[in-house]
């Protein structure tokens, strides 16, 4: 049987749709024993995105992010000594033009410096990587949007998370 390896949802604030799609690796979540890898096929992300991106166009979206966690070592790319999972992610969001925001995840973003990244999908429209860390709580996201609709801008702020902060004493005990 083959594994979808993608969920989407879609929201509205302010006026704007914003479709969110998710790339989950199942075998880095445990969500499959690994017994029965053998019995199962693995859509590459370059497929499994391309299928929902054809899903979710139907419901106008204004602005289209993407989450993606970690990239699986079947992708043939990432073996590849001069190509990091930065890299791929990279690639695999310009060569989808629907994509406005990317939040990659802290495998993916380990070595990566800078919060924001700007990039350009061959549309040559604006993409933003955002990197988060261990520990990252995205509490805002601002965004500016053009009157064509298109992202110029991506702010993201994040909050600490402490137990510490909440005043249950049994969360702090724990």
């Amino acid at each position: 049987s083959l594994i979808n390896t993608t969920r989407y949802t879609i929201t509205s604030v302010n006026n704007i749709t914003f479709g969110i799609l998710s790339l989950l690796d199942p075998t880095k979540l445990n969500l499959i024993p690994s017994s029965m890898y053998s019995d199962l096929t693995f859509r590459g992300y370059d497929q499994a995105l391309t299928s929902q991106i054809e899903r979710i166009r139907q419901y106008e979206v204004d602005v289209l992010v993407l989450m993606v966690d970690s990239i699986p070592q079947s992708e043939d790319t990432c073996s590849s000594v001069n190509f990091s999972s930065w890299t791929y992610l990279e690639s695999l969001v310009r060569s989808h033009g629907d994509i406005d925001i990317v939040f990659a995840g802290p495998n993916i973003a380990k070595d990566h410096e800078e919060t924001v990244t700007n990039l350009t999908n061959w549309f040559d429209e604006p993409v933003f990587l955002v990197s988060l860390k261990d520990g990252d709580v995205v509490h805002h996201i601002n965004v500016t949007l053009l009157d064509n609709r298109s992202l110029s801008n991506v702010h993201v702020e994040f909050e600490e998370v402490s137990c510490e902060n909440d005043p249950d004493s049994e969360v702090q005990s724990t």
